[in-house]
């Protein structure tokens, strides 16, 4: 895909939950090889927000920064939260906050977020984007 595509939509979204009254939550799920959501959110809210970044913050760690949001936007990212379970309940019960203050962008590569029933929860709750990779198409043979 595009990066200049990505950039765009990140952007796009960035711009729905800024503006959003009901939703202060937004999971992105990109997987493209070398895309960094969480460089074109820092770049799009550079001196119009201020924005702070945590990379795989554990599940005590998520939970205080998701209680300190006030006034900026903060983006957590990890490589898979498939691999952080904890993580997914905090996030789920920060999702169903009425107003936590401010806003979180949650960017995960390589994440499966149809897989669970608490995943499925959380789509519900949250602005979402979820980018897969097609594979590549099956080899032809000679005959």
């Amino acid at each position: 895909m595009d990066a200049t595509y990505l950039e765009k939509t990140t952007q796009e979204f960035i711009g729905s939950l800024l503006g959003s009254k009901n939703r202060h939550t937004l999971c992105l799920n990109i997987a493209e090889p070398g895309f960094e959501a969480e460089n074109v959110v820092k770049a799009h809210l550079d001196g119009k927000q201020p924005v702070e970044v945590h990379v795989e913050p554990d599940v005590t760690q998520f939970q205080e920064i998701t209680g300190n949001l006030g006034g900026k936007v903060t983006v957590v990212t990890y490589s898979d939260l498939d691999h952080h379970p904890k993580v997914l309940g905090a996030l789920l019960e920060h999702v169903k906050k009425p107003d936590p203050g401010g806003k979180l962008v949650v960017v995960s590569k390589h994440w499966n977020s149809d897989n669970t029933e608490r995943e499925r929860e959380l789509r519900k709750h949250c602005l979402f984007y979820q980018q897969n990779i097609a594979p590549p198409p099956p080899e032809k043979t000679r005959k």
